[in-house]
């Protein structure tokens, strides 16, 4: 029988939609919050949202380098500047958020 984590927090962020991180005692999970229209095959005409586990990590860091990865490569860019650009704006956000994480604990 598997044990049961004794803490378990989620960090969701609109900078880190549509990922979000859970930790427990052992790993950081990055998940995705999966959305299905209505068009969807299996959706039976109602629209309806899940959530489906990506990566595990050792850490937060690497946790969110993966979702910094997953938003780069989510997009659809056509050049290189583009995917630059793109690189920087999330990195800059990560930097941010970190940042605040950091301030609200000290």
């Amino acid at each position: 029988m598997a044990r049961k984590a004794k803490s378990h927090t989620m960090i969701k962020d609109p900078l880190l939609e549509p990922y979000f991180v859970t930790i427990d005692d052992n790993c950081c999970t990055v998940n995705q919050t999966i959305q299905k229209d209505s068009n969807h095959f299996r959706s039976k005409g109602k629209e309806k949202s899940y959530e489906k586990a990506i990566s595990f990590h050792a850490n937060l860091g690497t946790a969110l380098i993966a979702i910094s990865k997953n938003l780069l490569h989510d997009k659809k860019t056509r050049d290189l500047s583009e995917v630059l650009e793109q690189f920087k704006t999330i990195e800059l956000n990560l930097k941010q958020f970190i940042n605040e994480q950091v301030s609200r604990t000290v």
